[in-house]
């Protein structure tokens, strides 16, 4: 009891460490404009400046998670070949696209109020301040909390299962609106799933910066909402982000990578069987 109380804490803490980051930043940026207001452009700078406070404090963790424990699997993310990054991002592009036309599809944005707030706070600035707070940012702070924390954590004391399902339901209500709930937690689960899959951090960053990416591309750009305004355009977009998902799911689960005596083997061949989960 008292070791799984342990676990608890040690996946509560950084997330403590994240909103004392965000009450921090919101502080100093309250102070510098004298207005105590966030909103507008200034409302998406915000979240990435509170994000990159927090990358530091965070990846101090993660790190100290990989030397504590040396029976613990070392990261991969420089063993795993670009072949399977690049598959995963573009399944997590694909996934993004399924979902954001799911959903649109079910009418909730339209009566989700606090989406539409937090839709138009994060339309109103440049594409480019858009691709730099939501893919270099968020993807890099959200990745450590979410995945390198909370998900390796619960998995090392729950089981993988559990820590794919409770990182993935975290990621969800931390976006703070239904809309946004129902999307980030599909997308978490794969996220988590990828991870758990390769052991590399560096894919589950990368796919969250490319589903972001995505979905930027599709709503803020004109050749994006040209292709959701058509019905041939829709029916486009869902059979590639089917298609990229899906392949990307097994280019994953077969993945290879570089084993310490320098040859290649795949998951299976050098850590437990992981088939229980696809």
């Amino acid at each position: 009891m008292r070791e799984k109380l342990r676990v608890l804490w040690s996946c509560i803490y950084p997330f403590i460490i994240y909103f004392a980051v965000e009450f921090f930043v919101q502080i100093v940026f309250s102070l510098r404009s004298r207005t105590g207001e966030a909103g507008g452009p200034g409302a998406l700078i915000l979240t990435a400046a509170v994000d990159a406070v927090a990358v530091p404090f965070l990846l101090a963790v993660f790190l100290g998670d990989q030397t504590e424990d040396e029976t613990a699997e070392k990261d991969r993310s420089f063993r795993t070949s670009a072949a399977v990054l690049v598959s995963g991002v573009a399944g997590a592009a694909g996934l993004c696209t399924l979902v954001s036309i799911l959903i649109s599809a079910t009418g909730i944005p339209e009566s989700d109020a606090a989406f539409e707030k937090v839709d138009s706070l994060i339309s109103e600035p440049g594409l480019p301040v858009q691709i730099l707070c939501a893919c270099v940012a968020a993807p890099a702070a959200e990745e450590l909390l979410f995945r390198g924390i909370l998900f390796r954590r619960i998995k090392d004391g729950f089981g993988p299962l559990i820590g794919i399902t409770v990182s993935a339901v975290a990621f969800g209500c931390f976006h703070g609106n239904l809309t946004q709930g129902i999307y980030a937690g599909i997308l978490g689960f794969f996220f988590a799933w990828a991870y758990w899959k390769t052991n590399a951090f560096l894919l589950p960053v990368l796919m969250h910066a490319g589903s972001n990416l995505a979905n930027i591309l599709l709503s803020e750009t004109g050749p994006g909402q040209a292709l959701g305004d058509s019905d041939a355009g829709v029916l486009l977009l869902l059979g590639a982000g089917a298609v990229l998902w899906i392949f990307s799911i097994f280019f994953i689960r077969r993945h290879r990578v570089r084993t310490e005596n320098g040859k290649d083997g795949t998951d299976y061949e050098i850590t437990e069987h992981r088939d229980s989960l696809l």
